[in-house]
């Protein structure tokens, strides 16, 4: 288990819901390129996408209902921006 998936539990995310697994890349890729941070819709969630054979508006959806399982009440770029701070000190 690494970092990501630690904080998540620790946030209450299921790890049995797809949007979790989605959330873990996403703040991976993101670590990597803070351009995904900035064009989610355009650069995110279509990298997520093609890497499961799935499509944006589902990786959005997963996403966003993780979120709102934890009880989380950011947007889904807020979560993922704050998340990324807490993780790393900043972006």
């Amino acid at each position: 288990m690494n970092k990501i998936e630690k904080l998540l539990l620790e946030k209450d995310f299921k790890p049995n819901l797809k949007g979790f697994d989605y959330i873990v890349e996403a703040i991976e890729l993101i670590q990597q390129d803070k351009e995904y941070l900035r064009s989610i819709t355009k650069k995110l969630y279509p990298t997520i996408a093609n890497n499961h054979n799935d499509t944006v508006s589902r990786v959005e959806r997963a996403i966003r209902h993780a979120i709102q399982c934890a009880k989380i009440g950011n947007t889904n770029a807020e979560f993922l921006a704050r998340t990324i701070i807490e993780l790393k000190g900043d972006i």
